[in-house]
């Protein structure tokens, strides 16, 4: 069996690259004008994501067609969502999933506001920059520090928003 597939693989001719064509560029966009990404394009065309990567860097207008693309397909699934939201649409969906589908494909986070108050926030605001720059490695490395409650929770954006007052 191994001797098999090792002659079946030394027949195979090279891979060939796949050729650019200027119609992709249209193809991409209404591609992803329907919600899909960036990658699965190439499911359509037949080639690899990384050929699709270097058509980027060497043809302009791939890459511009990509980030058009990008950009209507954030549209269309914010559409989706709204839809759902205000019961625009009659399709079920599942708004949990879509809102995962645009934290990691489209970077949302949510904001999280945050406020110190009491004994920690006075010590913290007596530290000068380099002091909190310090303590901020410290928790980052797991080390004990000041806040000495064991209770790190959003201490690196607490520390990082005094650093800006």
């Amino acid at each position: 069996m191994a001797r098999q597939l090792a002659e079946q693989f030394s027949k195979r001719q090279p891979l060939r690259r796949a050729e650019y064509q200027p119609e992709y560029c249209e193809k991409l966009i209404n591609h992803m004008a329907q919600g899909y990404s960036f990658h699965s394009f190439g499911s359509v065309i037949n080639v690899s994501a990384s050929v699709m990567r270097d058509w980027k860097a060497t043809y302009e207008e791939f890459e511009q067609a990509a980030q058009i693309g990008e950009v209507k397909s954030v549209c269309f699934w914010e559409k989706v969502l709204i839809e759902q939201a205000t019961g625009i649409t009659s399709l079920k969906g599942n708004a949990k999933l879509i809102e995962l589908v645009m934290k990691c494909r489209f970077l949302w986070a949510e904001k999280q506001h945050i406020e110190l108050t009491g004994a920690l926030e006075t010590q913290l605001r007596q530290l000068s920059d380099q002091q909190l720059d310090i303590e901020l490695r410290k928790l980052r490395a797991g080390q004990t520090s000041i806040a000495g409650d064991g209770d790190d929770t959003d201490i690196d954006a607490a520390l990082d928003a005094l650093k800006g007052s």
